[in-house]
């Protein structure tokens, strides 16, 4: 009787994750902009210590 309600209880368990794992969040166009931007951002700033990093490496 208790392998009976363990074994239910497992395959409940399992059958609940994979409904959570198999949803998919959505990504919008919105959201690949925001990142198109921040990236732009973070290139433009390794611009701007670019020089910063090479004299530190100079001076070490």
């Amino acid at each position: 009787m208790k392998k009976i309600f363990l074994i239910m209880n497992l395959i409940m368990l399992f059958v609940l994750v994979s409904d959570v794992s198999s949803k998919e969040v959505p990504f919008t166009l919105e959201d690949r902009d925001r990142l198109m931007r921040v990236e732009a951002r973070l290139t433009e700033m390794d611009k701007r210590f670019e020089p910063l990093w090479d004299r530190q490496t100079m001076i070490f």
